[in-house]
């Protein structure tokens, strides 16, 4: 008989395991692709958001995934900008069949090989649809306050209290001034 020693093996794929479930714990979609696009693997959080299996997205193209479309003209641009060597962040509005239409802050790293090579794009995206409508709100309504307070017929401006500087001036106090 032959006896070999497998305590190293089992310990690395208890550490593989623990990454796993720290990745697929997480609420960030994840995922890596390699030089040509193709998703090498992906997180619970990003397949729950398209609405898919591992199996239909690990091994496909992100144009498979996200159609031609939105593949040239958002994605692969910012890809290719990874792949040379830079961290890429975007904000865009995505449609997932499991979540919706959602505004994802999404970030690319270069993927490294140990000697330096770049070999793929670890992609993370967490959704901030919430604080994106929310911020959109806050515009239109400072909006609306500038067009209520250049219609009134008396004098107001903001100042900082600290430098002085005039921050708002309405239509009335321009035309005074």
């Amino acid at each position: 008989g032959v006896a070999v020693d497998i305590t190293n093996i089992k310990l690395a794929e208890e550490a593989l395991r623990m990454s796993d479930n720290i990745v697929n714990a997480s609420s960030e979609h994840m995922s890596v692709l390699d030089r040509n696009y193709i998703y090498q693997t992906v997180n619970d959080a990003y397949l729950t958001a398209h609405k898919k299996t591992r199996a239909d997205i690990v091994g496909h193209s992100v144009a498979d995934l996200l159609g031609q479309d939105v593949f040239e003209k958002t994605v692969k641009g910012y890809l290719n900008r990874c792949l040379s060597g830079e961290t890429v962040e975007y904000g865009w509005w995505f449609d997932f069949p499991g979540t919706g239409h959602r505004y994802m802050d999404v970030t690319y790293y270069p993927f490294r090989e140990k000697g330096g090579r770049i070999s793929g794009v670890v992609m993370s995206s967490c959704d901030r649809t919430e604080q994106k409508r929310g911020d959109d709100a806050l515009v239109e309504s400072n909006e609306r306050l500038i067009k209520v307070l250049d219609g009134l017929d008396v004098a107001v401006y903001v100042a900082d209290m600290d430098t002085h500087e005039i921050l708002f001036l309405n239509e009335h106090t321009r035309k005074l001034f």
